[in-house]
């Protein structure tokens, strides 16, 4: 006859072991809760550079769009009242960004709130706040942010830096990135 263990020394000897199979699942839940958080955070900073790209791509279409219809309904000199326009203006309302804002005069960069888009109309300049500076590189100073400009492209025969109807060959309008910037890599 054999004898049977108590039951509660059973329960005794895995104890340790079900405790050592707590620490263990813990700690690989807040292993793949750090992951996971790193991975979200990353995910944030490549969607505002997506967001950036697709916008000012869609922008760029939106003029090209804008200089054709200018050209066969009035002609290429049509075209120089784009000089210096907010660009947004160009996009259909429905695909415009709901983050941007015309300002009624300048804005202090370091007022200017993180991922919206400003216009500046006594500059002509369309300004990008970036929230995640730390991922943008660019010459320009102050807080995290991209500005951009609809430039005419004409061949300045007269030297004087801007187009003049008589005598000047207009080739169109570009929207421009005033300073030169680069995404890195999260």
């Amino acid at each position: 006859m054999t004898m049977q263990p108590m039951p509660h020394a059973l329960d005794h000897d895995r104890a340790p072991r079900r405790l050592g199979q707590l620490v263990v699942v813990t700690l690989l839940i807040l292993i793949f809760i750090v992951i996971a958080t790193h991975r979200i955070w990353e995910l944030r900073i490549v969607a505002e550079q997506t967001h950036v790209i697709h916008t000012v791509g869609a922008l760029q279409s939106a003029v090209g769009i804008q200089v054709m219809e200018r050209v066969l309904r009035d002609g290429l000199n049509s075209v120089a009242g784009m000089e210096h326009a907010d660009p947004m203006d160009y996009l259909d309302p429905d695909r415009r960004p709901p983050n941007h804002q015309r300002l009624d005069g300048p804005l202090p960069p370091e007022q200017m709130e993180p991922r919206q888009w400003y216009y500046e109309p006594q500059q002509g300049i369309l300004v990008y706040r970036v929230a995640h500076g730390d991922y943008l590189e660019t010459e320009l100073p102050g807080p995290p942010r991209i500005r951009f400009q609809l430039q005419l492209r004409y061949e300045d025969r007269n030297g004087n830096g801007r187009y003049d109807p008589d005598g000047e060959s207009l080739g169109g309008v570009n929207l421009v990135a005033l300073e030169p910037y680069g995404w890195r890599e999260p």
